[in-house]
């Protein structure tokens, strides 16, 4: 199962249907939340994960 995380405020005019389409597909979708960056609480994940959303936050995800 692939995990979507999704920031949602980025794309909010097309996050529901992203959404949706994840989940019939059998994915599971996580909201972004900023928080975590200060806290170090990351979700739990399980298989391949997608980011979809801000350039800054991709950056930082991939240093």
């Amino acid at each position: 199962m692939t995990t979507w995380i999704l920031e949602d405020q980025v794309f909010a005019d097309r996050h529901r249907a992203l959404a949706e389409a994840v989940e019939r597909a059998g994915g599971a979708v996580i909201s972004w939340n900023d928080d975590w960056w200060a806290t170090g609480a990351w979700p739990a994940t399980a298989g391949p994960v997608v980011f979809h959303g801000s350039l800054g936050n991709a950056d930082r995800i991939a240093s």
